[in-house]
This record gives structure tokens, sequence and C-alpha cells, in this order.
């Protein structure tokens, strides 16, 4: 499809609506047809873009915002991100004008035309009079009409004002109906006061807020901009933390309000003025201030409190498992399930190999066997997937569910929404979290909320994995604080080069000599070489078609996952990778072949059938039996296309992810390759895992990062790349690097 970037107006006469793409609520996609009329004739006009249902108004003229498209099925179209009425010039707009007053039709109209004249509308607005030989309108009537034609007037004026005040700022189609339910005709002249109250709305950050302070020549130092910039630090922190010392914000600080090495910013007053507007809060630990936002430093200290107070009730678990069969467990796991459960409150952690989920499915079953309610949950559906998967070779039948579905969440205005909260507990006794490394604090600040009084909550997890997509290490330090542990350090299985590289990582120890081809048998091989990315991608077909010659189930799409650092920035990024593994694992059926939506391709991504992609922000799309939660990181294959939305198989059924949507087929990728944060909860038959010597693959993949992306391989796990990458990774943690509070707290708590 061509597009005219340039955004342009159109003005023509609405005609009908032809069809409704998206009926989302509130957003709503629609195609229709308009018209102008010229000295040659009529011109039929075919537009597409965001409108409410009715908010177009057959005969009626507008202004339209938007580009050219050219479509290879529809021909050309005009895609409008926005649309105003002008003031009306001919006999038909000011009719068509007209009929969208209160008790006046279009013969109603017509006849106030040739009654008042061209400049009816004029006269209304200054004497709702004039209509009193028109029948049938009552002087309340009058009154009303000349009210909707003034308060109109005010509302196309302010939507002019603001769309020439935000054009070309890159802001979302939808800040001006946004703007127009918070702010009504006061819209322009509150961003004019105050441009950064454009990021309470979602798309909208500092950055492109302050595009729009720039553009109102507002002073480069302004106090308003500079706490806006402090809680723009704070709120676009990459690293995790909950809390950032004073040191680090105020180097950033300092950096965006200099010039020519003259400082212009005023730091302490425009922390002053942040916390007054209660943006963002300071705390001071070890004499040292830090600061974070008032949501993830409030969630921090519930889930602290939660935590320090369920520590001090002692655990109600069952004393002695239950074990049938020869498989007894050791005295190593006797002792750190003791250690777990001595509260209300405990962890149970341990690398690969060492019988964490055995002795998980033990607990299980001895929970069933006594009759305790229980709830088994894990933050993403595929490791929801896995625990049920793994218990059920034990021979313990289990239902487990994503953390957000245990919650029966569902996404509304201001965010996720749970049915089961602080008010209405779950009902269960014990409840078990798998994967507990992956949870930030949000998450388990609404997890706990819902845990009723006197339940029992215990953490299974690794936490040599990587730390959490979202906010805080709450499992690390849950650790660190003394919360009830039981690590399970022996390794129990034979699963061999993987668990013991894996035992070595977590006791920093050098890692094992790994075999280098694939004949050898061993499950861990290292495959040295300069990873360039025409030789990685030949050497992953390479192993590939190994795989497949070796094991006639091995299903590529299904069996094999790459893993790399980055998501761009690199040859061998995830971005890079991706379109040259798409022709080789999903290749087109015809060489050429147009691309276009509802034949082989996508809309919005032009995945093709069969093609794997992954989900990149969490969202909820229609499932076969009625809405599913889908976690970032969740893997899924294209079943096929609609107009309106992508059929994707994930978890075992069909979801249907809209085209049109804020969470839609724009928040997918394709999944032949991915990072390691997102292959968290899941595993495959054979991974692949690239080493990336770039500098910003070096910032990223750590000791956790290689611990986490060689244990995701079931069967065996290639890694490619240089003996010297690896050594550097393994040689380093940044798991200390992401900064909170937690234990801090947690110790204050023992003092009151």
């Amino acid at each position: 499809m061509t597009t005219h970037r340039n955004t342009i107006e159109l003005t023509a006469i609405f005609q009908r609506e032809i069809r409704c793409i998206n009926d989302g609520t509130p957003q709503r996609w629609m195609v229709g047809n308009v018209t102008q009329k010229s000295e040659t004739g009529t011109k039929y006009i075919t537009i597409i873009g965001e409108c409410q249902k009715n908010a177009l108004r057959p005969n009626v003229e507008y202004r339209f915002a938007g580009i050219w498209k050219n479509h290879p099925t529809y021909g050309e179209q005009f895609a409008f991100d926005s649309f105003t009425q002008p003031e009306p010039i001919t006999q038909e707009a000011i009719v068509g004008y007209l009929t969208q007053c209160p008790k006046i039709g279009a013969m109603r109209a017509e006849k106030i035309y040739n009654t008042l004249g061209h400049d009816c509308i004029a006269k209304i607005k200054t004497d709702p009079n004039v209509l009193r030989h028109i029948s049938g309108l009552t002087k309340e009537h009058r009154k009303n009409i000349q009210k909707f034609l003034c308060g109109k007037e005010a509302k196309e004026q302010a939507t002019l004002e603001l769309q020439t005040l935000l054009k070309g700022i890159g802001l979302p189609k939808r800040i001006f109906q946004w703007l127009d339910l918070d702010y009504g005709t006061a819209a322009a002249a509150c961003v004019r006061e105050n441009p950064f109250l454009l990021t309470k709305y979602r798309g909208v950050g500092f950055e492109l807020a302050d595009k729009v302070y720039e553009r109102l020549g507002l002073p480069p130092a302004g106090i308003l901009r500079q706490w806006n910039y402090l809680v723009y630090l704070l709120t676009s922190d990459g690293s995790g933390s909950t809390w950032l010392p004073e040191k680090t914000l105020w180097n950033q600080f300092n950096t965006k309000f200099a010039i020519h090495g003259m400082q212009i910013g005023d730091f302490i007053a425009a922390q002053m003025k942040a916390i007054q507007k209660n943006k963002i809060v300071m705390i001071w630990s070890d004499d040292k201030p830090y600061f974070s936002l008032p949501h993830l430093a409030a969630c921090e200290s519930a889930v602290v409190r939660w935590i320090y107070d369920r520590c001090q009730q002692p655990g109600q678990w069952v004393k002695e498992l239950v074990v049938n069969g020869q498989d007894q467990p050791s005295e190593h796991q006797l002792q750190a399930y003791a250690d777990a459960i001595q509260a209300a409150v405990g962890l149970l952690i341990g690398s690969p190999g060492t019988g964490k989920t055995w002795l998980t499915g033990r607990i299980i079953d001895s929970l069933q066997r006594r009759g305790d309610s229980y709830a088994v949950c894990a933050p993403t559906g595929k490791a929801a997937l896995r625990v049920m998967e793994s218990l059920k070779l034990q021979g313990v039948s289990v239902m487990a569910t994503t953390i957000h579905k245990l919650l029966d969440a569902r996404y509304g205005k201001d965010g996720w929404e749970f049915t089961y909260n602080a008010d209405y507990k779950l009902p269960y006794d014990f409840i078990i979290v798998d994967e507990s490394s992956m949870i930030d604090i949000v998450l388990l600040k609404s997890l706990l909320d819902a845990v009723k009084n006197g339940a029992n909550v215990l953490f299974v997890g690794d936490h040599e994995q990587l730390p959490p997509v979202g906010k805080g290490a709450p499992l690390r330090d849950m650790i660190q604080s003394g919360v009830p542990c039981g690590r399970l350090t022996e390794i129990r299985r034979n699963a061999g080069e993987i668990v013991k590289a894996c035992a070595a990582i977590r006791d920093n120890a050098p890692l094992p000599v790994m075999a280098v081809h694939p004949e050898s048998g061993d499950n861990l091989i290292f495959c040295r070489m300069t990873p360039e990315q025409d030789r990685v991608v030949q050497f992953i077909k390479n192993i590939v078609a190994f795989e497949e010659k070796n094991n006639e189930s091995f299903d590529p799409l299904q069996d094999c996952q790459i893993i790399v650092p980055l998501n761009d920035a690199s040859k061998i990024s995830r971005n890079a990778l991706n379109p040259l593994l798409q022709d080789y694992f999903n290749p087109m059926e015809t060489p050429g072949e147009i691309l276009v939506q509802g034949q082989n391709v996508s809309k919005v991504q032009k995945f093709r059938r069969g093609d794997k992609i992954v989900n990149l922000t969490n969202g909820y799309a229609d499932g076969e039996n009625g809405k599913v939660y889908v976690a970032n990181g969740e893997i899924g294959i294209v079943h096929d296309f609609s107009a309106t939305s992508l059929h994707v198989k994930v978890n075992g059924q069909i979801i249907q992810v809209p085209t049109y949507s804020e969470w839609g087929e724009h928040n997918f990728d394709l999944a032949y390759t991915i990072t390691a944060h997102r292959s968290q909860g899941s595993e495959w038959q054979v991974v692949i895992v690239v080493l990336d010597p770039a500098y910003g693959a070096q910032q990223i993949a750590d000791k956790h990062w290689v611990y986490t992306s060689i244990s995701r391989a079931k069967r065996r796990c290639y890694i490619i790349g240089m003996s010297g990458t690896l050594a550097s990774m393994c040689a380093k943690s940044g798991m200390w690097n992401r900064q909170t509070l937690f234990v801090e707290e947690f110790q204050n708590c023992k003092g009151e």
C-alpha cells in the first residue's frame, strides 16, 4: 500500500457509512462514502478512519484531515485522523448543517433557508425569534436551536484551534476526542496553559508533550517543564528499579537543562514542585534521598507489609508429604520443604534439575488428599501450561491458570481491574505461585490483595533467572529479607550438561567443557564462530536440518526457538534476524505474490499464515470460550485472517487479535527469534542461543541472561558465538542494578 505522508485537508459531504471495520469500545473504525461537487460533476470518494457511530451525518459537509492511500484492491482512499465542520457555504451544506439541530429535519431546514436566506445560521445565532414564522417550533424549541448552533460553533472553533496547535506532533489520532471529552471547548486553553497534561493519555509521553511546549514558545527552563521532566525520568526508567537515587536523577536532569555548559535548571525546586503535585515521592535510606512514582512506592510498601505480617503466622501446609512409588524425596528436599512452610508465606527455590517441580507435585498431591482448597497459578499462560504438563507426568492432575485469570482480570479505562481484590477475596486456603521470578511488584500487590486472611502462599521459582520485565524484583527481595525459604541445590535428575552449566553459573564456578557437535549426544553444544549475520542464519538452518534428520517428530516451528539479547541495533538482533528466518521457516507459497489482506498476509505486520508470532504487551483477546488474557511473551501461530482481526493459535486455542485497537495486531511481532525475557516461563525441545558481542548486548546479557536462555531447552541447547563473549557474560550480574527499598522496609517492620 502506497502512502503519501503529508497531512492534507479534504472538504466533502458525507453520504453514508459503507461498513464498520471494528466496532470496539471506545474505538470504532469505519469505511464511508463522501462527495465533492464541481463544475465537471460529482466526485465520489471513499474515506476510512476512526469514527463513533452516527458522529458523521448524511448530507452534512465536513473537513477531514488525513492522507491519501492507494489500496491494491479497493483503490484510492482518504484515511482521516480527525474531522470537523467548516462554516457552510453552499445551500446544500447550509441545509445539511441545519438538520443537525433539534427539531429540524430536511424539509424544515429547506424552509428555514428559503425563508431567512443564505445567512440564516448567523441570524438564528443572533436572535432565535427569527424562527417564529416556521411552523411547529415553540419558543423553547427556538432557544434550544440557537443554543445548539452557538455551542457547535464554539466546539468547532476549539477543535480547529487544537488541530492547529497539535498538528504534525505525532500524537495519537484519538487525542482530539479525549481532550474534547475531558475539557470540552476549553481544551485548547488548557493545553496552552499546561502542555504536559497530554501525558495522561495513552501513547503520549514527555517527549511528545515537550514538542507542544516548545511550539508554544514557553521558557526552556520553565519550572513546569523541569518538574515534568523529573517525573518523566522516573516513568521512563528502564532499569526495573522501584526507587532511583538522587544522584541518578541529578545527572540526567542537569544534562537536559544545560546550555553551553551552564545550568539553567533548578533540581531542588523541580523536586519540591513534583512532590507537591503528588507526582513523585521521596524517602531517605542510609542518609541518602531516593525517588519513586507514588503508585510504585505504594505497591512496594503494601507488599512488604503483607509479607512481613504473614511471616509472623505459622504455616498450615501438610507436614508429611504423600509419596507413592520408589521415587522418594531426599533428606535435602525434605529439609528444603520444611524450611519453606514455616510461615503462612514461604519460598521454594532451585535451579533446573534440583526437583523443584517434583516437590511441587508432592505438595499438591498431599493437599488434594487432605481435601484442602488450593489454586496454582503462574504469570503467563505458557508457564501455567508447563506446570500442568510437568505435574501430569507425575500423575498429579491440576488446573493451573495465569495470575490474571485467577484474579478474573479485565482491562478498564485506568488499566487492569480485578474481580478478586482487597474487597472480594479469593476462596482458596492455599495458593502456589510458579515461575515467581517473573512477577513484578505491581502484579504481586494485586495478587496479595486478593488472598484471604488465614490463607497460605508458596512462591516457587528460580531466583537465578532474569528479573521481571516490570518493576521490582520481589523474589530476590523476599530471599534477602529472610522470608522462610527452602533452597534446592542438589541435582536430582539426569539432564546432562544444561543442568550442570546452570549449576555452575549459579555457583559462579567455571562452565563445564561443552561438546562442539550434536553427534556427541550431549545436550549442550557450543558452536564457536564469529556471529556474523549470514553465518548465524546458515548455522541455524544447519542445526534445524540436523534435528529434522535425526528426529522424525521434530517440528521446527513448535520445537525450536532462537534467543538473542537485543531487539534491534545489531545485525543479529531480533528485528534483523526475524525476516530472514521467516523466509526459511515459513516461505511464501508463490515467490513475489502480492501481499494483501484476506489472501495470505495480515494487514498491519504482513504476517503469513503459519507464522510464529509473539505478543509484545499484556492484553485481552476474544477466544473460543470468551475473553482470553494473553501475556507479554506469549507465542502463537497465525491460523487465519479476517477483515478485522488476526486469528492466532495460542496455548491450544484460537484467539482473535483485532487489527484496529489499542491492544491488537500491531502489538505482535515475528517470533522465530525472541529475547530471553520473553522466553521466561516457556521451554522448547531445541533452543539456539546467539551470543551478541555488540555493546548494547553486553549491557543486557549477564550470567542470568545466559542461565535463563540455556535453561529454556528441554532436549538440546546450541550456543552460537565466541568463548570470550560467553565468559564475559557469565562473569557479571546485573541483578543488583535493579534498585528497590524492599529489604530496608522489611527490616523497618521488625523494628516497629
